[in-house]
């Protein structure tokens, strides 16, 4: 279950089920919480729902150029592939987006151990492993991960962040939070 905000920010993240412990709970506590946002720099936004969905748009204009943002969860029936994903198309100029990920499973009660491979940024706490992928590199910054995007006019960039099946069992070279 994903709560997200009107800047288009993950306020609340229990990954598998919507009883389960939070990753992302900025609705509770802005300090302690950890982030999952994708910001656009120096740029104000409209949001909306498209038409007889739960997808929601993001209409991002800035000084340099205009994007839509496009944000929706997939769950399917099986136990596994939960998504969420983002779509990021220049209209025009350009834009440059910050993503950053600082995860605080479970009230930032529980350590979780995350590494960087060629797939994307595996993250694994309390039996659960998920991956994110970004159409940026991804690098470690304060207590989590952080990365750059642009797009111009005509370009699209993708954020896939995935729930897999499966139990944690750690991943070579971890960096724990």
């Amino acid at each position: 279950m994903a709560l997200v905000g009107s800047d288009g920010n993950i306020e609340w993240f229990c990954p598998g089920r919507f009883d389960a412990a939070p990753l992302i709970w900025p609705l509770l506590d802005r300090q302690r919480s950890g982030r999952l946002q994708l910001k656009a720099q120096e740029a104000d936004s409209r949001i909306r729902y498209l038409d007889e969905t739960a997808i929601l748009e993001f209409d991002i204009k800035g000084s340099t150029g205009r994007a839509r943002v496009t944000l929706c969860m997939g769950w399917p029936e099986s136990t596994d592939g939960q998504h969420l994903l983002w779509q990021i198309e220049g209209v025009a100029g350009h834009c440059d987006f910050e993503l950053i990920f600082e995860p605080r499973p479970d009230f930032g009660n529980m350590p979780g151990e995350a590494s960087l491979s060629a797939e994307g940024l595996s993250f694994g706490y309390q039996g659960q492993q998920l991956l994110l992928h970004a159409d940026c590199p991804l690098h470690p910054h304060g207590d989590g991960w952080a990365g750059q995007l642009s797009v111009a006019a005509g370009e699209r960039r993708r954020l896939h962040w995935r729930l897999l099946a499966g139990l944690y069992s750690g991943f070579g070279s971890a960096h724990v939070f």
